[in-house]
């Protein structure tokens, strides 16, 4: 994806092609992913770690949950899952999809075009089962 950075003093606007909106960034306070918009579809552990480390590192990580949460909120709050769960998942915003319904699906394909990182660990097939390889490969191939 081209970007485009201006900085004036301190501060850095960053433009990105095909978005139309421009990030002000506080390059005092930037970090490696400052700018960069992460749609994390990770289950467990795996995927929800490294979206962490995206988070920690200023992305702005966007947790896409099943209708019945992550498989971690269903240990209970309790459980030593629970620490697990908000640590992995800390600095993330949540949405929750269907991506089982064709609603949900679609919702999901308008959000991938506004982010740089779309992150899944599902079992081999899952994504392109619903229809999902198909937006990987037009995204890759427009910029």
């Amino acid at each position: 994806r081209r970007q485009r950075q201006m900085c004036i003093r301190d501060r850095c606007y960053l433009h990105r092609s095909g978005r139309e909106e421009n990030l002000m960034v506080d390059t005092l306070n930037a970090t490696a992913l400052t700018g960069i918009r992460v749609l994390d579809l990770g289950q467990i552990y795996n995927g929800s770690y490294a979206t962490m480390m995206m988070a920690m590192a200023g992305a702005d990580v966007i947790k896409v949950e099943p209708l019945g949460g992550e498989t971690l909120r269903g240990r209970g709050p309790a459980s030593p899952a629970a620490f697990a769960l908000n640590f992995l998942n800390q600095h993330k915003r949540y949405i929750t999809v269907n991506l089982k319904d064709s609603r949900g699906r679609a919702l999901f394909k308008r959000l991938v075009p506004e982010a740089d990182v779309v992150l899944e660990n599902f079992a081999h097939d899952t994504m392109f089962v619903w229809g999902f390889l198909t937006i990987s490969f037009e995204r890759s191939t427009q910029n």
